[in-house]
């Protein structure tokens, strides 16, 4: 029994190495395409803000462009008041309306637009 057994788990311990290597390598596939992803967000909202805007600010409007998309961030009234005054303590309130679905209040975008606006006054 115990001749039979073993090459079993060998078996096993050779496809967990081989599954386990496949893994690897797809995350690191996704870490690459998030980063490539990100990258792009990263320039696109860079041509986007206009004004002079710390990192903070900078990282916080990514944030949003990366869950809202460059599009609505473009014709957003966010940034608008951004490339006007980035210290206008009214965007803080332009961020926290990003946060329904199809008119209904998401409690994880409230918190999100709320990270956001934090991060960005800060």
């Amino acid at each position: 029994f115990i001749l039979k057994v073993r090459p079993m788990l060998n078996w096993i311990g050779e496809n967990y190495d081989v599954f386990a290597s496949r893994r690897k390598r797809e995350i690191q596939i996704g870490n690459y395409l998030f980063d490539t992803i990100i990258d792009d967000f990263v320039r696109m909202t860079d041509a986007l803000v206009k004004s002079d805007v710390s990192e903070n600010n900078f990282s916080a409007i990514v944030s949003f462009a990366f869950n809202v998309g460059t599009g609505n961030l473009k014709k957003s009234t966010l940034l608008k008041k951004v490339n006007a005054d980035p210290n206008d303590k009214f965007i803080e309130s332009q961020f926290l309306i990003w946060n329904k679905v199809k008119g209904v209040e998401v409690k994880g975008l409230t918190n999100r637009r709320q990270a956001e606006s934090k991060l960005y006054f800060t």
